[in-house]
């Protein structure tokens, strides 16, 4: 009788990932504590890194979409979606920015919490920002989580997912870049619609890990809801269907088809953005339904990128993110990249061997790593690819480069970041190599914190800020403008009128530039550089624009104080003809015609001037002057 063998057990493929090392994924002791020590230590961090810029002042676009803004103060931002093509061409009709009503109905959402700020406390920038530290430290906290989760189950070691969720975390919660997205306030869109992505993949994957239908159910529902809530607070988050099959699909190695059918609830919300954002083009292009339009909805600036410009122009910016990730300076409120128009321009061509050589790099790591880091690093830089590209290509916007545009594709390079050091502190079974990882680690988070807090200082005044921007972009027009103005706000005209002129020089053909010069001349009573920069500004020009029948009114002004009244006079005329209720020139011509001894023509001009502002302290004395 022939002997019974015994099967043999099947050895282990030591490159396939054996269940029993994968963590656990029903909820731990250690998970738990974990996840309560983290929580604290992000809140503590952002505590310590932002909080004391609580009192900081509004600054820039703060002013523009919120404290200027007639549309922000109009309130209830969903009331708008009954006649959106009214709304969004209120500014146009104004002759003012549409993308100041089109924000507010792209991103309704944030600007709720916004206005929920402004009811509480007004306009005090402590509110405000507090809620935008919160949104931080949350983010931090999800990007935690979902790091953890995901790297739980392709990493072989315990305590290697711990490590890499731990370090990419804290690195994306203390890293200066995050700044432009927390300090400043209207940045709020960019944290908040990064804490809802992060919020929907953490509920996504937890329902992929539950085991009761009840229990996936009420995940999956609460990931799409947080999917739509973050399409409504930034477009880009558009992404978080394509991140979530991609995880699914490239990390996990799931089935396509399964994770397709997955994510199909995710799926479904992918047209939101895009059908709101072609129904605001269709809005503003008068009734023409047009894709390119749609896909140029904020790119109307006097000259405007072509798509093709734009994508090539982008290229190099995709790089600078890269390194500002990796080597956090020369940061700036104001990038003034220049742009580009062939893959042949030199820059462009280093960019795309940069990108080109990452992206072999990831696809080798993903087809070859046997331990998982090699395919977490390919699928976060992918995460990165995917999530700049909304920003950097795909749609043109006004400004090549902004810092707040890195925040949610950083969490990708972060990820990667702390993967290469876990595959060094675990390459040998040295404990003295796995210390001096830890090490190199904690002293580049602490380095990290103390550049943020660097970063945040500069933020302390407008006039801190701006003098940062005009050094490190020296040919900006905004940036002079921005700083005269805060120069003004603080009260040293002499600094305002030089940058200014600096403005002006920039951008010679820009009224404003001289209006604000000529302002702040006038202020200074130096009439003959006011003149100057009046006659620079008008020529011979008709005067239409608001702007230009003020610039006529400095030069009146500025040829009455040279003491050339007639001349003044007659250029305080030419204003009120083209704007009768000017009260300043009626003001000024009552003056004038005063001086030239002609009273009843200055006590009509007074008493216009009466009427249209009877508390001016200055005019009771000179009515007196002409005898009533």
């Amino acid at each position: 009788m022939a002997k019974k063998t015994k099967p043999k057990k099947p050895r282990a493929n030591p490159s396939v990932i054996q269940p029993e090392a994968l963590e656990p994924l029903s909820p731990s002791p250690r998970r738990s504590w974990s996840t309560s020590v983290m929580a604290l230590l992000i809140a503590a961090l952002c505590a310590g890194l932002y909080a004391w810029t609580a009192d900081f002042p509004f600054e820039y676009d703060d002013y523009c979409y919120m404290i200027d803004n007639p549309w922000f103060k109009a309130g209830q931002p969903f009331a708008h979606w009954a006649d959106i093509r009214s709304f969004v061409r209120q500014p146009l009709e104004a002759v003012d920015d549409p993308d100041l009503a089109v924000n507010i109905v792209m991103r309704p959402i944030a600007y709720l919490t916004l206005q929920w700020n402004h009811l509480l406390g007004g306009f005090d920038p402590r509110g405000f920002r507090v809620v935008n530290i919160l949104i931080h430290a949350l983010n931090g906290w999800l990007m935690f989580l979902l790091v953890r989760r995901v790297a739980g189950k392709v990493l072989t070691r315990p305590d290697s997912a711990l490590f890499v969720a731990v370090v990419a975390a804290l690195a994306f919660t203390v890293h200066p870049l995050a700044t432009e997205s927390v300090t400043y306030i209207i940045q709020r869109f960019t944290s908040m619609g990064t804490a809802l992505l992060l919020g929907c993949l953490v509920l996504y994957f937890a329902s992929v890990d539950a085991t009761r239908r009840n229990h996936r159910v009420l995940l999956r529902l609460g990931a799409v809801l947080c999917a739509l809530t973050g399409m409504l607070v930034k477009e880009d988050i558009a992404t978080v269907p394509l991140l979530a099959v991609g995880i699914d699909w490239l990390l996990l190695r799931t089935r396509f088809r399964i994770a397709l059918w997955r994510a199909l609830p995710l799926l479904l919300c992918l047209p939101f953005v895009p059908v709101l954002t072609l129904i605001c083009s269709h809005s503003l292009a008068e009734d023409s339904w047009h894709l390119g339009e749609a896909f140029h909805l904020v790119n109307r600036q006097d000259s405007p990128w072509g798509s093709w410009q734009y994508l090539v122009s982008e290229l190099p910016v995709m790089v600078e993110y890269l390194r500002l990730m990796v080597w956090p300076t020369g940061q700036n409120l104001c990038w003034r990249p220049p742009s580009y128009d062939s893959l042949l321009d030199g820059p462009v061509l280093g960019a795309v061997a940069v990108l080109g050589l990452l992206i072999a790099g990831s696809v080798w790591c993903w087809r070859h790593s046997g331990k998982g880091h090699g395919r977490l690093v390919a699928v976060f830089f992918a995460w990165y690819l995917v999530t700049v590209f909304i920003s950097s290509g795909l749609v043109p916007l006004p400004n090549l480069m902004a810092e707040h545009r890195a925040y949610l594709p950083s969490v990708g390079i972060f990820v990667m970041l702390a993967c290469v050091l876990d595959v060094l502190r675990t390459w040998r079974p040295s404990r003295g190599l796995g210390v001096s990882v830890c090490s190199f680690a904690a002293v580049a988070l602490a380095s990290l914190s103390w550049a943020t807090c660097a970063r945040n200082e500069v933020w302390r005044s407008a006039i801190t800020l701006w003098q940062d921007t005009t050094t490190k972009s020296p040919r900006c027009y905004v940036a002079w403008v921005n700083l005269g103005t805060a120069e003004v706000r603080y009260g040293d005209r002499s600094k305002a009128v030089k940058a200014f002129r600096q403005a002006v020089e920039i951008r010679p053909r820009v009224l404003m530039g001289y209006y604000n010069l000529a302002d702040s001349l006038v202020f200074l009573r130096q009439w003959t550089d006011c003149l100057e920069v009046v006659d620079a500004a008008l020529g011979e020009a008709a005067v239409e624009h608001p702007l230009e029948v003020q610039m006529l009114y400095y030069k009146g002004l500025s040829l009455a104080g040279m003491g050339r009244v007639d001349e003044g006079r007659q250029a305080l005329e030419r204003v009120l003809e083209a704007s009768p209720d000017h009260f300043y020139a009626h003001k000024v011509l009552g003056a004038c015609f005063i001086d030239l001894r002609q009273t009843d023509k200055a006590r009509v001009y007074l008493q216009r001037a009466v009427e249209l502002n009877v508390n001016d302290p200055d005019l009771p004395a000179l009515m007196a002057q002409t005898g009533q």
